[in-house]
């Protein structure tokens, strides 16, 4: 499954999948071990990190058009960090 983070002014929230709940508890499975992030309505200044539930921290890195967060199937995002604002949303 896919999700999208989008950013309104310096606030985050992430979307998982094609509901549009940004919720973590709801069964979901990253097959393909990324997230995509949509870059057509948002700046990404200052760059962000996810932490997952294990405790670790990633970055999210660009291939072409789109951003990444490599993650395994055990593991969960748990925050969408902002670094820039400094302002994030625990899901």
């Amino acid at each position: 499954m896919k999700a999208a983070i989008y950013v309104i002014r310096d606030a985050c929230a992430i979307e998982f999948g094609q509901s549009g709940r940004a919720v973590l508890d709801s069964p979901y499975n990253l097959v393909d071990s990324s997230i995509w992030v949509t870059e057509h309505e948002v700046e990404l200044p200052g760059g962000f990190s996810v932490e997952m539930s294990n405790g670790l921290t990633k970055e999210l890195y660009k291939d072409g058009e789109h951003y990444h967060l490599a993650v395994d199937k055990d593991e969960k995002p748990v925050i969408v960090d902002h670094k820039n604002g400094g302002r994030y949303i625990r899901l």
